[in-house]
């Protein structure tokens, strides 16, 4: 029998030599099968013995997750690892370089090259550690898929310009650190960009989408901060872009205005496949609706439609006329067109509002209509524990 996939938890950091014994049997059961391997542990240097039983078998380690403490990888570098095969590498580190509290600046001009051997790395996933991304050495040649945390938005545009093959990208823009009136003028072009979900920190301002140039890209999500925009249409405008999946996030704590229905009828939006709204206005949600409804060629490719609905003051009778809304609207598409594209359709809120919610026996009866024409349909509370009242 092959074993190819290891989750090791060392965080108690006891019998690390039963440990390591244990380790070295199971992976000499794989041979050299690629493996899939998952690091728990609060410190590296710790484990010393079992790392060095990784160290043997790193040329056929295809993916490794690793969760620590700390952001001190010596004891990596050491051994000096041989990480051929390696495609994807996710790092979650939590409480990185703490003292009492205050989390000390990575040292300028070090880099951590305990991954450098990782030729055929195409994804990586790194949150939690103050070490830059930039001061990883680490082949970017194939790197497709990005998950990280910038330190400011000079640091995001860089990411941007070094992958050459990266198609998607989902970004954390941490902290402000101003553009200079030179760096806002220069144009950051990416053929190859696909995906960009990028949340900003609240002091972040949206001004360096004005640098962006995607002309690839497909899928979209932006969750602002106090200053900034859900939807740059300036940017799909200027890009040529033609969106498949849009996810629209709100201030936190408002409604967000949905575009104006003309705009979903511009060549950038109009052959969405999916689109996530969370918490919409009612104007503008409701004139969404009524183009749903009465125009059988808006959103004609539209695939998915998840509403999500959060916390708010008047939950119970918001969340009852954004249901309203969409249970008729689609009733009414499905009367007047065959929407063969339709696939799913989702209405969520805070679990926990669900007792105090009574649907009304229409918007009921219209899901059910939906239901009933091959649509998977869900409406109710936002959790894995909850049922749909459909």
């Amino acid at each position: 029998m092959l074993w190819s996939t290891f989750h090791i938890d060392c965080k108690a950091c006891t019998h690390v030599d039963n440990m390591k014994n244990m380790a070295d049997l199971w992976f000499f059961r794989s041979g050299t099968h690629p493996l899939d391997v998952a690091l728990v542990v609060q410190n590296l240097e710790d484990i010393a013995p079992l790392l060095s039983v990784l160290g043997q078998h790193a040329p056929h380690i295809r993916s490794l997750h690793l969760y620590t403490l700390t952001d001190d990888f010596k004891p990596l570098e050491v051994l000096q690892m041989d990480f051929r095969m390696l495609e994807r590498l996710a790092i979650h580190v939590l409480g990185s370089g703490s003292v009492d509290g205050v989390v000390a600046p990575w040292p300028s001009g070090v880099t951590v090259q305990a991954f450098s051997s990782a030729s055929t790395l195409s994804e990586i996933s790194l949150h939690g550690s103050r070490i830059p991304l930039v001061c990883f050495a680490l082949p970017r040649a194939h790197m497709t898929h990005l998950d990280a945390t910038a330190r400011g938005v000079g640091e995001m545009l860089q990411m941007l310009q070094h992958p050459p093959n990266l198609a998607h990208l989902f970004i954390t823009v941490d902290d402000w650190d101003g553009i200079l009136p030179g760096v806002i003028s220069l144009r950051v072009h990416h053929s190859r960009l696909r995906t960009f979900h990028c949340r900003f920190a609240a002091r972040n301002s949206p001004s360096f989408l004005d640098c962006l140039i995607f002309p690839s890209l497909e899928a979209l999500a932006i969750l602002p901060s106090e200053t900034s925009v859900p939807l740059s249409l300036d940017l799909l405008e200027r890009s040529s872009a033609r969106l498949k999946k849009l996810r629209l996030y709100p201030l936190w704590g408002m409604v967000q205005p949905l575009p104006d229905v003309s705009a979903f009828k511009q060549p950038s939006l109009s052959r969405l496949q999916e689109l996530d709204i969370i918490n919409p206005a009612s104007g503008t949600f409701e004139a969404f609706c009524n183009a749903i409804a009465s125009d059988p060629g808006f959103l004609p490719e539209l695939r998915a439609l998840a509403v999500g609905l959060r916390e708010d003051a008047d939950l119970v009778v918001y969340t009852r006329q954004v249901v309203q809304l969409v249970a008729v609207s689609f009733e009414k598409r499905l009367s007047v067109a065959v929407c063969a594209s339709l696939c799913s359709l989702r209405v969520a809120w805070p679990p926990q509002s669900t007792v105090d919610l009574q649907l009304e026996p229409s918007a009921l009866k219209s899901f059910q209509a939906v239901k009933n024409s091959g649509v998977e349909v869900y409406v109710g509370g936002d959790s894995d524990e909850c049922v749909s009242l459909i």
